[in-house]
Formats: structure tokens, sequence, C-alpha cells
């Protein structure tokens, strides 16, 4: 039996008729006579969607029940075509593939990586001891944010010799109830240069935008950020970064955001891979609505063979 739907978008219960930036692409798509449709993941049961292609879009509540959203996307992935594809969300779900990056030779933030035992067992002491052996590159502050997390959930900047260890301290256990922890120094181009989210769009750069300093989850345009034009070192620096994924994963993305702040010398670093839910702020993007939609029409002209479930 043939699927019902061309494309179905997933968001989440804030957003139940999406993310009105990822409506300009379905609208396109909509003018081309597809059929399409935006679900909340956690109302529709993965064996109930009857769809040739789902896109994860705003799913902005996936990390309060990762294990159920992973297994959502699995059987998703047995019914339809997915993307981005499930082994690709698998990996980047925690932000632990930054090391992995890092071992590919991507310049990363520094970061301290805790895994959730190790970090519940911490005291005061036992961090003082991993922040004096770490290389934070000097930073007078740092942050402390969950391994599984988006947006500023869990995420806390501390001051260096003005917050006591044990309220540092206190912090990492209280994540480290659910989650894996991260700390990393507090870099100042974020607040001066900016951290600059770069596009991708069918694993090609569409355009740039200046996110706000510890952004907050809001439809693309409500959060601060605004439009910047991406140099060549950028641009190169996020098309390395994704040659790097397909080097790990095996699959080049439908959409990505490569987010990126340059150090105290200048140098390029990454701060997080996006791939699961980013905001693609395709209305900052002259074309940008067209591009992703053609990037879908390209996935669905892939895929006849898989038209029926």
């Amino acid at each position: 039996m043939k699927a019902s739907l061309d494309v179905v978008f997933a968001t989440y219960a804030g957003l139940p008729h999406g993310d009105p930036d990822d409506r300009l692409a379905l609208s396109l798509l909509e003018a081309k006579g597809l059929t399409v449709a935006v679900i909340d993941w956690r109302t529709v049961p993965a064996s109930q969607l009857d769809s040739r292609l789902v896109v994860l879009r705003s799913t902005w509540d996936y990390h309060h029940y990762c294990h159920q959203f992973l297994d959502w996307v699995d059987v998703v992935a047995t019914r339809t075509v997915l993307r981005n594809e499930a082994p690709m969300i698998h990996w980047n779900a925690g932000k632990k593939y930054l090391l992995e990056l890092e071992q590919c030779g991507v310049p990363v933030a520094p970061t301290i990586y805790l895994e959730k035992s190790k970090a519940q067992e911490m005291d005061a002491s036992a961090l003082a001891a991993t922040l004096t052996s770490a290389k934070l590159d000097g930073a007078a502050q740092i942050v402390v944010k969950p391994a599984v997390g988006l947006c500023t959930y869990g995420v806390k900047r501390f001051t260096l010799g003005q917050t006591s260890e044990e309220d540092i301290c206190a912090h990492v256990k209280s994540l480290a109830a659910t989650n894996d922890v991260l700390i990393q120094p507090f870099l100042t181009a974020v607040e001066s240069y900016g951290e600059r989210a770069l596009v991708f769009l069918d694993n090609q750069f569409s355009h740039a935008v200046r996110k706000a300093p510890f952004q907050i989850s809001a439809p693309a345009g409500q959060a601060g950020e605004t439009s910047v034009t991406a140099d060549e070192v950028e641009i190169a620096f996020g098309q390395n970064v994704l040659s790097k994924l397909k080097l790990l994963t095996g699959f080049e993305p439908l959409f990505a955001r490569v987010d990126v702040v340059r150090d105290v010398s200048g140098q390029m670093m990454l701060m997080e891979l996006e791939l699961i839910e980013p905001s693609l702020f395709l209305a900052m993007g002259p074309g940008a609505p067209e591009r992703f939609a053609q990037a879908i029409v390209s996935v669905l002209d892939s895929i006849p063979a898989l038209s029926r479930n």
C-alpha cells in the first residue's frame, strides 16, 4: 500500500505546528504537490507513521526522554526513510562525540568529560584536582553542562576563585544523577566575536548565524541571533567537521549545524555539531528554504522503491 504522506516533520508538544522557520520549507514542498504533515514525536507512535520520509526537526524535548526518543527513532527507521539517519542520531545524542572528533584532528573547545558514575562519586577536593590537572587554557570561568541537552538546559557558568569547589561539585553531582557531565572553559569570544552557527544543507554550506550567548530555546529568529557572513576559513572548518562525521559514522547529513568559536589566539574551535533538532535559521539565509526543500525532494527522488510500507 502506498504511503499516505510524502514528508513528515517531527516536532514536540511546545511547537505543535512545528517551528515557523521550518514551515517555510514545508510550504515550498506543498507548492510542489507533495503531501506533508507535522507530528509530535511523543504522541504519534512510530508504528503508526505512514509517510515516505520523516525529517527530525524541532524535537526540542528529546533530551528529557533520550532513551524513549532513540527507541522511537529506531522504529521509524524500520518503517520508512529517516533523516538524519538513526546511526547519526545515536552518535550525536551525547556530547562524547566531541572527543571522537578531537581524536580525528578537529580542534574542539577544551573539555573535561566525566562519566556519570565518576561524577556521582566526585567530591570537592577531587573536582579541584581535576580542574588543576586539566588543560583549560588558564580559564577564569568554566561552564558545566550535561552530556545530553540542548541550549541552556542544565548549563551553569562559574568563576574560579569566587565560587567554591563545593558549589561547583554540587552542580556536577546534580547533573550526574541522570547524565554524563562536561566541563569546559568559558570562551570570552562567545560574547565578542560570537559563537557562529554554520548551516549545511545536503552536506553543502548554506548560510551562517551569530548566536546569542547562552541562547535560549526559542523558534528561529526569537533568541537574539543575527545573520553573519561566514569567511572561507569558517566554511572550510565546517566542511572538515562533516568529512570527519562521514569517516566516523559513514553518513552525510541532510542537515547539520556546525557551531564554532575562536579562542584568544583566533584559532577556530568546534563547540557543537548539531544533527538532531537544530534551528536552521532558514529565514536568515537567502534561498535557504528553497535549498532545504530541494534537498528533501532529492531524498524522495532517491527512494521510490521505499515508498510502500
